[in-house]
């Protein structure tokens, strides 16, 4: 028996060295789990951040070009109603710089909007009706006085519009940083 006791003895001073060092690799390998899903959620979220700012990027552009196009649609108008071209040389023009592809732009914006909400999609869809019905009266041959205050009421309505949607763009980004 007195074997045994050295060797119980030796047994048990290695038993208790190794368990804290497991304890200890247990613990770490708990710390590298969570740091992993840490960076999984932020590798997430930057992809996230990432699609919404290319979302966001498709509005812009579309706000930007419609107010180029509604700029260089003015203008036209303004020639025409100074008696430099006539209606139909307007529409021409306007017709051979408008993109063939404009409807599928329109779908894919407006698919684009409806993704940020439905505040955001409603205040978008009132911000193209407001830009529809501008077109529309620009394009008419009504009485000029009149007309001229409608456009610059609408065109006021289209500005204060566009600011409330860049507002409501920012507070989507900054929601998602959150």
């Amino acid at each position: 028996m007195a074997i045994w006791i050295p060797l119980i003895s030796a047994v048990i001073g290695g038993l208790l060295t190794v368990i804290p060092v497991l304890i200890t690799l247990r613990n770490q390998a708990i710390e590298r789990e969570k740091d992993r899903q840490e960076q999984r959620r932020e590798a997430k979220t930057q992809l996230a951040l990432e699609l919404m700012r290319n979302d966001v990027k498709i509005i812009d552009d579309v706000i930007h070009d419609s107010f180029k196009g509604l700029n260089y649609s003015r203008n036209l108008a303004f020639r025409r109603d100074r008696g430099k071209i006539s209606h139909d040389e307007m529409l021409e023009e306007l017709e051979a710089t408008v993109a063939s592809d404009t409807f599928e732009v329109d779908y894919i914006v407006d698919s684009v909007a409806s993704t940020f909400g439905n505040e955001f999609y409603s205040h978008y869809k009132d911000w193209e009706n407001l830009v529809g019905e501008f077109s529309d009266l620009m394009l008419s041959t009504s009485s000029e006085e009149k007309k001229d205050e409608e456009l610059d009421e609408l065109w006021n309505k289209i500005i204060v519009a566009t600011g409330k949607l860049h507002i409501l763009l920012k507070e989507k980004l900054i929601s998602l940083r959150e």
